[in-house]
């Protein structure tokens, strides 16, 4: 794998950043296509080659979105924010945590 597919499968993945079983086959699968088409010709290894053969990420990563219903996206989507709450959360309350125990340390000596 060249330094120019490893660069576009990580700008793919970048932009799916919703990890799920579907996403990742989809990654799976499009990087073995990359693989293939870099294999069958070495003059091909480089970014715009690849760019020109299988378009943008960013293209592939729209007609991803438009290849499924939106209620299964939608569904993604607030999982990632369930998550993303609840880290801040937990994230906010061990600072509150930590914050008060040192206050009460400090004020004992």
């Amino acid at each position: 794998m060249t330094n120019a597919s490893r660069k576009y499968i990580m700008e793919l993945k970048r932009l799916m950043y919703f990890g799920g079983k579907k996403e990742k086959k989809f990654i799976s699968d499009f990087n073995n296509d990359i693989k293939e088409f870099v294999l069958s010709d070495t003059s091909k290894n480089n970014y715009k080659q690849i760019c020109h053969e299988f378009g943008t990420p960013l293209e592939n990563f729209f007609e991803y979105l438009l290849g499924y219903d939106n209620q299964y996206l939608y569904k993604r989507l607030k999982i990632e924010k369930i998550l993303i709450s609840i880290a801040i959360t937990i994230g906010v309350a061990m600072i509150i945590v930590l914050g008060l125990s040192m206050y009460y340390y400090q004020k004992a000596y």
